[in-house]
C-alpha cells in the first residue's frame, strides 16, 4: 500500500495562507515548512506552488531551510504554552 503525502495548504494556495505574528503563527509556519521538506525527502510529487510556499515561509521566519526550521522548532516548543 502506497501512502499519499498531503502537503500543507501553503504549497497549494500560498496567497490564501496568512501566518499570525504570535508564537502559534510561527509554529504553524515551521510545521508547514518541515512537512514540505519531509514530503520532498521521501520523493513525493511536489505541488505546483511549492516554491511560492517556501518563499512565504521564509518571509515569515527569515529562513525556510530544513536545518534552520529544525533549530527554530527546538527553540519554539518550550514557549508554546507561554
Amino acid at each position: 500500500m502506497k501512502t499519499e503525502i498531503i502537503f500543507p495548504e501553503v504549497f497549494h494556495n500560498p496567497e490564501t495562507v496568512e501566518y499570525e505574528e504570535d508564537n502559534a503563527g510561527r509554529a504553524l509556519a515551521i510545521a508547514d515548512g518541515l512537512c514540505g521538506w519531509a514530503g520532498c525527502s521521501v520523493g513525493a510529487k511536489m505541488p505546483c506552488n511549492f516554491g511560492a510556499g517556501m518563499v512565504k515561509i521564509k518571509k515569515r521566519l527569515g529562513s525556510a531551510l530544513p536545518n534552520d526550521l529544525i533549530k527554530m522548532a527546538e527553540t519554539l516548543v518550550p514557549t508554546i504554552d507561554k
